[in-house]
């Protein structure tokens, strides 16, 4: 199931692909590969020793199950440490399936507040984190797993928080954003 590779007796060679090309590698699991070898012979094969690997969500900060295309899908907001650095990533998993239907990035997370998460309207996920000491990011992802917005904002002082405002969820400063609104107290 690779590229075909040709070596001359007593030399050696490495060789890198992506499983991705050849396997959905979509679902968190366990998983093993193993390279083998056919001699030109056609009939004799060596394998090489298994090379285990994890595909892991990473830790679940909130979940939600919903309706959505006549599918059972569940949107929920991941943690994982990337460089060194702690990141928040959405997620939507067809509950029918047990594929993930679709990842993405939404925020760099300074653990000082938990992250506020509101479903609107049209299940969108909203979530606002602090980024730094000084700087909020608020994210929206579809029932698709994609990313449809993320902004920055900057502190002015006081408590920033999400809230429902029956529209949708609004966040500190009484800024209008899109049916949004920041607000600051």
């Amino acid at each position: 199931y690779g590229a075909e590779l040709v070596l001359t007796p007593g030399s050696t060679r490495s060789f890198e692909f992506n499983l991705k090309s050849i396997y959905r590698l979509s679902t968190a699991g366990n998983y093993g590969a193993t390279a083998t070898i056919r001699m030109p012979d056609g009939h004799t094969t060596y394998s090489s020793n298994r090379a285990l690997f994890t595909l892991t969500n990473g830790g679940k900060i909130k979940e939600f199950n919903i309706q959505a295309r006549g599918e059972r899908i569940t949107l929920s907001l991941r943690l994982a440490v990337v460089n060194g650095k702690e990141c928040i990533f959405g997620q939507a998993i067809s509950k029918d399936t047990n594929q993930v239907l679709g990842a993405c990035y939404l925020a760099e997370y300074l653990n000082f507040m938990q992250p506020r998460v509101l479903l609107d309207s049209a299940q969108n996920l909203h979530m606002l984190c602090q980024s730094s000491p000084e700087f909020f990011t608020y994210s929206v992802m579809n029932t698709h797993g994609k990313r449809s917005s993320a902004q920055l904002y900057k502190r002015l002082g006081g408590v920033v928080d999400l809230i429902s405002t029956g529209k949708g969820a609004a966040i500190g400063a009484m800024t209008i954003i899109g049916g949004m609104m920041l607000l600051g107290y």
